[in-house]
């Protein structure tokens, strides 16, 4: 996992995606994109999002086999939940179709505040519960790039 501020991209830049999604940053306003997806290259796809955040207790833990996520927060502020894979039972989510695995925490968990103008790396497998709310809901607009391995 990585958390950082967008304007420090270029320190993972020997990471293989985050050139292609710096370029892709620099050359589009995406904060004014449309809820929805947009291709980026083969192997990326941004998922633009708008939400409001939710109580961690209405949410699932998630990891992805096939994708690393960078969830990149355009406005709002939000907790991103992180575990140990070991503090975790599947569960049944909600439904979602793709490359996701849904749990429930059985041990301790770590909250990340994540602001406007962050992002954060989840890597495949790495368990995540992102949209929780810091103190009660509010409104969320979120860019996440999906990238494939």
């Amino acid at each position: 996992m990585i958390l950082d501020a967008i304007k420090n991209l270029n320190r993972y830049t020997d990471i293989f995606f985050i050139n292609k999604i710096k370029q892709y940053i620099n050359d589009n306003d995406i904060a004014s994109f449309f809820p929805g997806d947009y291709p980026v290259n083969d192997n990326i796809l941004l998922k633009i999002s708008e939400y409001d955040t939710k109580d961690s207790k209405d949410l699932f833990f998630e990891t992805h086999d096939e994708h690393i996520d960078l969830q990149y927060v355009l406005s709002g502020v939000e907790i991103m939940q992180v575990c140990d894979i070991n503090d975790l039972k599947e569960g049944v989510g909600p439904g979602i179709e793709g490359d996701f695995k849904f749990y429930l925490p059985t041990g301790v968990v770590s909250d990340v505040v994540v602001k406007q103008g962050f992002f954060v790396v989840f890597f495949n497998g790495e368990p995540h519960r992102p949209g929780c709310f810091v103190a009660k809901s509010a409104k969320v607009k979120k860019a996440v790039f999906k990238i494939t391995v």
